[in-house]
């Protein structure tokens, strides 16, 4: 979790890794390792979602649901309001449902904050 309260990929810089009370947290950047330091259990109290976005594998797409909201991109629906299809390309897996996103920016923030994403309704 970074400071934003997005999820993030922190594992590979040794030097951002942080043991506390028996377990290693890692952390994004040298400001959230400086921030975990000085107060580490008010980023333990965050609530963890309890499944992650991520990339679908070609061969589950075979078995797949519909993509949700008729394959519009919900990053681009909530942060602009406009309705663009999703690329197929760029299909993510959520709470077991299928979203299809317009961008690599777009897919970037998704996985990051699905959560602030999925709750969209389809476009009418």
């Amino acid at each position: 979790l970074s400071v934003q309260g997005e999820l993030a990929d922190c594992i590979g810089r040794s030097d951002l890794a942080v043991f506390y009370k028996n377990h290693v947290y890692w952390t994004e950047t040298e400001a959230a390792n400086k921030a975990f330091l000085e107060d580490p259990d008010s980023f333990l109290r965050a609530v963890l979602p309890t499944e992650r976005a991520r990339l679908a594998a070609a061969q589950e797409l075979l078995s797949a649901p519909p993509p949700r909201m008729e394959g519009y991109c919900p990053v681009t629906l909530v942060d602009t309001g406009r309705a663009e299809k999703g690329a197929a390309s760029l299909p993510v897996f959520y709470m077991k449902q299928l979203w299809y996103l317009r961008d690599r920016a777009c897919l970037s923030r998704f996985l990051r904050r699905p959560w602030r994403f999925a709750q969209e309704a389809p476009p009418r």
